[in-house]
């Protein structure tokens, strides 16, 4: 871990916690699993995945070179393998690609909110920090609008979020036809996450 990446915060757990009940829920006929771990970073969250359930597929994405560089080191040194990595802004180098879970601690903080955080905080990365607009949603909001493109039919979106922010996410994946749709706390009683699935669609 270096100055590259965002430090992984314990909150992150609660994404692994969910995504491995997610896979355990999936009918045992699916295999190979699909999982993406966007804006990966250091790759902890992906990399807990694999790591938990070996037979799974996980792929690591990011923007950034410098964070899929160590996400890489990571995956080798945790894993004993080499997971696939990708550069790419969202999906954009992810033409064509559905996963069965998409799981994602995207930048989040509003530019307000960078400014009266904790000096330790604004040592880290920018680009993992600030999520854009006013809000801090604006990566969120593409994120989830692009997304339903690229998850298999039950497919579940797991997104990290400021608590603050959760009830808007919800809205917003709600909007976009996620159903089932809840925001969970993590162990301090903050909200953290919110989860959507894919419903079935009959064509």
């Amino acid at each position: 871990m270096d100055r590259r990446v965002l430090i992984p915060r314990p909150e992150s757990e609660l994404l692994v916690e969910r995504g491995l009940q997610h896979v355990d829920g999936l009918s045992p006929l699916i295999h190979p699993v699909r999982v993406l771990d966007m804006c990966t970073g250091s790759g902890c969250v992906g990399i807990a995945l694999a790591y938990h359930r070996p037979g799974i597929e996980v792929t690591l994405a990011d923007k950034s070179p410098e964070a899929l560089c160590v996400a890489s080191t990571n995956s080798r040194s945790l894993l004993g393998r080499q997971l696939e990595t990708v550069e790419t802004d969202l999906f954009d180098a992810l033409p064509q690609r559905r996963f069965h879970l998409i799981v994602a601690n995207p930048p989040y903080l509003a530019h307000t909110w960078f400014q009266e955080a904790a000096e330790q905080v604004k040592q880290e990365p920018q680009l993992a920090l600030l999520g854009g607009g006013l809000d801090g949603l604006d990566l969120i909001r593409r994120l989830v609008q692009q997304a339903p493109s690229h998850l298999e039919p039950d497919g579940a979106l797991m997104i990290e979020c400021d608590g603050r922010q959760q009830e808007t996410v919800a809205l917003l994946l709600e909007k976009l036809g996620f159903t089932d749709v809840v925001a969970f706390d993590d162990l301090a009683g903050i909200g953290r996450i919110v989860v959507g699935r894919l419903a079935c669609t009959k064509n």
